[in-house]
């Protein structure tokens, strides 16, 4: 009987010292660069493996970028500059999910970052999707394009990838074990969050500020900011969540200024 009651009181222990935290938002929130930030501080960063991965994905959003806003220009009918001719060429043979953003490539991307063309459809990034990541990425082209790159902190946290189906990272805060839990936010990806609802500490629900003027991307008719509304009167009103604690975070201060 003893035993029975040292186990239960043990296992309370143990319920009162696991926080679970939910990350929660519509897609391009912010909700990754969260966990990610949370990695850089209580879990040592990033290993080997993982800055390669993420020196990928920064390589991706430069020649995604470029490629985005040159089919809009297009599409818009915006003139480029007959000068950048060949650059147009060189990019539009280049495959942006597969080929890495190597030093032969960069004038060719500085020379129509630069287009009158090119930032005049850039202006216009809220009327279409685009990579939050890109005018970081053109003004940073020369590290991102070294052979020797390796992403750094900034890097890291600016790179940009939609996340699918569900991941969690572990750290511990002096006594307590926090589980932080990262969901894609894409509405094709939101039937699988109902699996990650039990035993939820808190949730953080994240908001862009610099969504108030965007679309969404697997949505073209809807504002980001109309479907972040309504995603959290979703949650907030959920079975699930009746005694647990949200804290909305509106995330993306600096794109909104």
């Amino acid at each position: 009987h003893k035993n029975i009651e040292k186990g239960i009181r043990k296992e309370k222990r143990d319920i009162e010292d696991n926080v679970k935290i939910l990350l929660l938002g519509s897609g391009g929130s912010g909700k990754s660069t969260i966990a990610k930030q949370m990695k850089i501080i209580y879990m040592n960063g990033f290993g080997p493996d993982e800055l390669d991965a993420f020196r990928k994905i920064l390589h991706s959003n430069t020649l995604s970028s470029i490629k985005i806003l040159i089919k809009q220009a297009s599409d818009w009918n915006i003139e480029l500059s007959k000068t950048n001719k060949t650059h147009l060429q060189f990019i539009t043979e280049s495959n942006a999910y597969r080929d890495a953003v190597t030093p032969d490539l960069v004038p060719h991307i500085k020379a129509l970052w630069k287009d009158p063309g090119i930032q005049a459809v850039y202006q216009r990034e809220h009327e279409f999707p685009l990579p939050s990541s890109c005018h970081y990425c053109m003004e940073n082209i020369d590290t991102i394009a070294k052979p020797d790159y390796v992403p750094d902190v900034l890097d890291i946290l600016m790179a940009r990838q939609r996340t699918t189906g569900v991941s969690e990272i572990m750290f511990k805060v002096d006594s307590l074990i926090f589980t932080m839990v990262d969901v894609g936010g894409q509405k094709n990806e939101r039937r699988k969050w109902i699996h990650c609802f039990e035993n939820v500490s808190a949730v953080i629900f994240c908001v862009g500020l610099s969504d108030y003027d965007s679309m969404m991307v697997e949505d073209s008719t809807t504002n980001m900011m109309h479907d972040s509304l309504k995603l959290f009167d979703e949650i907030s009103n959920n079975r699930w969540f009746v005694k647990t604690d949200i804290i909305i975070f509106l995330n993306k201060h600096d794109l909104f200024k």
